[in-house]
């Protein structure tokens, strides 16, 4: 069963988020399955929220990392990002062959599961950092381990950070 889900994206350092909604903190874990050279992320995803509202839809955070990464030279994606998961195929550079497929979360019991598509880097040179040498598929399961409560508003992003705060 698809859902609509939606990722909070706060670029700017510990702002509160303006939307209300209770949801809860959890600790992610990544794990999966990855044909990509580099495979893809999978470990620790860090403290995020979660929450649903009451149209169905859910809204939760995610680290750049945690996604994307990692990146085809080494290092992290830091930061959270916000997206609008879809399971529509996206450009991510100038060339025909750009297309892939990064945000097709699906809920799960435990967690989300996101099944990407990557186009890779020896056919979109134009492409992100994070793209994969070759094109590729992953399918990784977020499972979530609940820590505690906590409201949107109080959710805080600190600068740099690939976790959340929940601090009101």
């Amino acid at each position: 069963m698809r859902l609509k889900l939606v990722l909070l994206l706060t670029l700017a350092s510990c702002d509160a988020v303006e939307e209300d909604l209770p949801g809860v903190l959890v600790r992610v874990e990544v794990s999966g399955s990855s044909n990509c050279l580099p495979a893809r992320f999978t470990g620790d995803a860090g403290l995020q929220f979660f929450g649903q509202r009451e149209d169905g839809g859910l809204v939760f955070t995610m680290g750049t990392e945690a996604q994307f990464g990692p990146p085809r030279e080494g290092g992290v994606l830091g930061g959270v990002e916000r997206q609008v998961p879809s399971e529509a195929t996206t450009s991510v550079g100038t060339e025909n062959s750009c297309l892939g497929t990064f945000s097709d979360w699906r809920r799960t019991d435990g967690g989300l599961e996101l099944h990407q598509s990557w186009p890779g880097i020896d056919f979109c040179v134009s492409g992100p950092t994070w793209l994969p040498r070759v094109r590729c598929s992953t399918t990784r399961q977020y499972l979530f381990t609940e820590i505690s409560p906590c409201s949107l508003r109080c959710v805080r992003i600190p600068s740099g950070s690939s976790e959340v705060e929940c601090r009101c």
